[in-house]
């Protein structure tokens, strides 16, 4: 279970990470050409700016998932079943075939590196035993 515990404080480092750019794309930096594809360069259309601030929402979700499974938290106020460890790891699959794809240079210097750890800490998460019945 250390193990687990150690890949869910990395999730959750680099989950707080992404928030962070999420958060600063939704009140308007900038820094378009790094997310969404590279389509919006700049500062992203208000549109753009919502998917944002809602995909911190599903961040937040996803990251109390793994830390739940990990024993770090919110297991007591979320009883998540171990296969709910199937969303974390498939929205991370698939952020990482994005972030390969992406036409965008920075986004895939920046962001394919991080989706990779996030899929492998989870990965590390549910290939750990759990102490708990969900």
């Amino acid at each position: 279970m250390k193990a687990a515990k150690l890949a869910a404080k990395i999730y959750l480092a680099l989950n707080a990470v992404v928030c962070l750019f999420q958060l600063a794309l939704a009140l308007g930096a900038p820094w378009g050409a790094a997310a969404w594809g590279g389509a919006y360069p700049g500062q992203l259309p208000p549109a753009m700016r919502l998917a944002s601030a809602m995909a911190i929402f599903v961040l937040a979700f996803l990251t109390a998932i793994v830390a739940a499974q990990a024993e770090l938290g919110f297991a007591r106020a979320f009883r998540f079943p171990r296969w709910a460890l199937l969303a974390p790891l498939a929205i991370g699959l698939w952020s990482v075939l994005g972030n390969m794809l992406t036409s965008s240079g920075i986004e895939r210097i920046t962001w394919l590196p991080v989706s990779i750890l996030q899929v492998l800490a989870c990965f590390t998460v549910a290939a750990s035993p759990s102490e708990r019945t969900p």
